[in-house]
């Protein structure tokens, strides 16, 4: 039997040690999902949160224990220098074998972002070849200003980007809401 690789995206973390709930929902679903698929295999990318630049350990380390703790395994690809959906989405297309079965776990309003960056990125075919799962996780006001402005983001050309981030940051970042 072919092994399928689960990336569940990070979301959110309350602090330096403690996930945040979307993305304890993410973990609970790709969880769920593995109980139901023996084939199975979780996955997290690790990276560093730029909102809390005092972190001695990674999200994703996080992200595995608390994985563990729901009595699954998982495996861990990084680091990735690139603390976003495309950098996870980068890190996990390049460590899981080219012709390996995939799926994505996240919240229901961010998979059709992260579909278009996987077209954007390898192609129609390998984004209409991967399962995505949907988490629940709410979408505030908050949330939805942000995901329109990273929808926006993807079709800015790249020399414009890190100007781009660093208003987001600035408008959007852990301190200023």
């Amino acid at each position: 039997m072919a092994v399928r690789y689960v990336l569940i995206h990070g979301g959110d973390l309350v602090n330096e040690n403690m996930l945040g709930g979307m993305t304890r929902n993410r973990i609970r679903r790709a969880v769920e999902y593995a109980k139901a698929d023996p084939e199975a295999m979780l996955c997290v990318v690790t990276g560093y949160s730029p909102d809390f630049p005092e972190m001695r350990k990674p999200m994703s380390l996080l992200m595995k224990k608390e994985i563990h703790s729901l009595g699954h395994d998982s495996l861990l690809f990084g680091p990735e220098r690139e603390f976003n959906t495309r950098g996870e989405l980068r890190m996990f297309m390049s460590s899981v074998p080219k012709d390996a079965k995939k799926a994505v776990v996240s919240a229901r309003w961010h998979l059709p972002r992260i579909r278009l960056l996987i077209r954007r990125e390898w192609g129609n075919a390998v984004a209409k070849s991967i399962t995505y799962i949907a988490s629940d996780d709410p979408l505030t006001l908050r949330l939805a200003i942000l995901e329109l402005l990273k929808w926006v983001y993807i079709f800015i050309p790249e020399e414009l980007r890190g100007r781009v981030l660093a208003v987001f940051k600035k408008l959007f970042g852990r301190a200023s809401w």
